[in-house]
């Protein structure tokens, strides 16, 4: 590295001699080193800090490496250290979560005029663009509304109207919150010519799809609108008549298909009644929290709860309402409704530090009562001569 720097440095002094340009020479000189103490070093940057940032809310892990140089030791030790990002209290998701529900409120609208009138699809996000918060979504009424917001609305009648309840889960770690909202969905409404030509379509394509009979039968009425059927003129009257016998069989297995898939539907309606949507809702619960769950209130919709934030219990069981009575460390067993009331599960790390904390304060309680056998004795002598006395006054 030395000779080449030598040859460099001389190189530099017969081109300034020879009449070349120095500052470009210069430059390049300059640079040479530069890079050849990049070289050396690395290329990373060492300096002294006892400090480090944590990587901001919504950024990913950082990956460090420290050289630490202890007391008494010539060279240092390398240790890589993974910083995690910064996180949000339980006050500070609480306030998060409400506007990101804002946000999401407005975004699902879409294209509709509200959701007091649903006609297309929903947009049912699954994660904030502005915080680290994912979201659920579960729908009361799949044949209506799926959990991907599509809407199912092709058959309704002209005037029919369904309401559907959502329900909207945020999570943050361990921290969620339920949001439950309701959207009216109305019969699909298409106003230009374009808007209806592309409905026709749309439902002509997907019941000839969904027909594996030889007769096709189209409907009369589609999205509401009253629909009459004219084929088109050919030349030759050969492929007229193939097409003909081809349609009347289409035409008669579609009607068959539409009347079976009619029938079907009614079935799932019928089975779907309101004890069963209930019985799948606690269900879900019961597997999120089974008994002995420890649980942590952020807030209680009720002000006149028994149960204050912050407090915590353990979970007993999961009623078919879906409510979760917990057993709370004050005594209380007031249960919790996931729709109004907020609340969060302890982590491992939490647990162990309760288990912890009760096995110190039983060990001071134990030693309290341990009394020496003698004392125990006195106490009793003590107390029989006072019986006399009170016999003898009698």
């Amino acid at each position: 590295m030395q000779e080449k720097l030598s040859k460099l440095k001389y190189k530099f002094k017969t081109e300034v001699k020879s009449g070349k340009s120095g500052y470009m020479l210069y430059a390049a000189v300059l640079a040479g080193i530069l890079c050849i103490a990049v070289l050396k070093t690395g290329g990373k940057e060492q300096s002294q800090t006892q400090t480090i940032v944590r990587p901001d809310y919504t950024d990913s892990a950082d990956n460090i490496e420290l050289e630490v140089l202890a007391e008494g030791e010539e060279k240092p030790f390398l240790v890589e250290l993974e910083v995690s990002p910064r996180q949000y209290d339980a006050q500070q998701i609480e306030g998060i979560f409400d506007t990101v529900y804002e946000q999401i409120l407005q975004e699902m609208v879409s294209g509709n005029e509200s959701l007091s009138c649903v006609r297309q699809n929903l947009k049912l996000v699954t994660e904030s663009q502005d915080y680290p918060v994912t979201a659920e979504w579960y729908s009361e009424d799949t044949a209506v509304i799926d959990t991907d917001g599509t809407v199912y609305n092709t058959e309704f009648e002209p005037g029919q109207k369904e309401t559907v309840r959502l329900v909207l889960i945020l999570k943050y770690g361990e921290y969620r919150c339920e949001y439950p909202i309701e959207a009216v969905v109305w019969e699909a409404q298409y106003d230009t010519a374009e808007q209806k030509q592309t409905g026709i379509v749309n439902v002509l394509t997907q019941l000839e799809k969904n027909s594996q009979e030889e007769v096709l039968t189209l409907p009369d009425t589609i999205h509401g609108m009253k629909v009459t059927y004219q084929s088109s003129p050919v030349q030759k009257s050969g492929i007229l008549g193939l097409c003909g016998l081809l349609l009347v069989p289409l035409l008669l297995s579609f009607r068959k298909k539409e009347q079976k898939m009619q029938a079907e539907k009614r079935r799932k309606e019928q089975l779907m009644n309101e004890w069963e949507k209930n019985r799948r809702m606690a269900e879900s619960y019961r597997q999120s929290y089974p008994p002995g769950t420890r649980l942590e209130l952020i807030g209680m919709d009720d002000p006149f709860a028994p149960v204050p934030a912050g407090m915590r219990g353990t979970v007993n069981y999961v009623d078919d309402q879906s409510q979760i009575h917990v057993k709370w460390d004050n005594g209380s067993g007031l249960a919790l409704i996931p729709d109004m009331d907020s609340f969060r599960r302890l982590s491992a790390k939490e647990i162990e530090a309760e288990n912890a904390a009760k096995g110190s304060v039983v060990s001071r309680l134990t030693a309290s009562k341990t009394q020496p056998g003698k004392e125990r004795e006195e106490g009793r002598r003590q107390a029989k001569p006072n019986k006399k006395k009170e016999d003898m006054q009698l």
